[in-house]
């Protein structure tokens, strides 16, 4: 047995980026179309504290796979607490117009999302 001593993702988020692109190969199959992650979602990934490590961020975007629908994975697909872990899905949140069918959707998740 090896032990290997690795610094939290905290301390090395110059490596998010790269293992977001191995998370999204891993879960390509849950939404094909998303190969991407958009700006904004990626600054919110990479300034995220990550107190659970690389297992909370394999986790985030697995739940962003699943429940986004665009080319990318934007930040409101990504899990609720991460997004108000900062400002800054609140600040998005009021300075867009929505519509009904994705207000709707956004419930959705929310709701799904207190459930667990």
């Amino acid at each position: 047995m090896v032990q290997i001593n690795l610094p939290p993702l905290r301390n090395r988020r110059e490596d998010i980026p790269d293992l977001i692109r191995v998370f999204l190969d891993k879960f390509g199959a849950l939404q094909p179309s998303i190969r991407a992650v958009s700006e904004e979602a990626m600054r919110l990934l990479i300034t995220y504290d990550w107190p659970g490590n690389v297992r909370e961020l394999e986790n985030a975007i697995e739940h962003a796979l699943a429940l986004g629908a665009g080319p990318a994975i934007e930040v409101g697909d990504l899990p609720f607490a991460l997004q108000s872990a900062t400002n800054l899905g609140s600040l998005r949140a009021e300075s867009e117009v929505l519509s009904l069918e994705e207000l709707q959707r956004r419930e959705i998740r929310i709701v799904s999302l207190l459930r667990f």
